[in-house]
């Protein structure tokens, strides 16, 4: 892999504790990681994000810092 490294977000939708999504996502973040790559996992069960109001949406708190992620 090239010096630079790859920023990687994987997102688990699922509420469910043992969905076969967050088994999924967490087996691909950790091979991710051991190639080298930083992974962030967004998980929507701990970070729940309100619904999209394009009016709203792009000026409130949490807008920025996820982009930034």
């Amino acid at each position: 892999m090239a010096s630079d490294s790859i920023n990687v977000m994987t997102v688990v939708g699922s509420l469910h504790g043992e969905s076969v999504t967050r088994i999924a996502v967490g087996h691909v973040s950790k091979a991710l990681q051991e190639a080298g790559c930083s992974v962030d996992v967004l998980d929507l069960a701990v970070e729940p994000l309100p619904l999209v109001n394009t009016d709203i949406t792009f000026v409130s708190d949490y807008y920025q810092p996820l982009k930034e992620r």
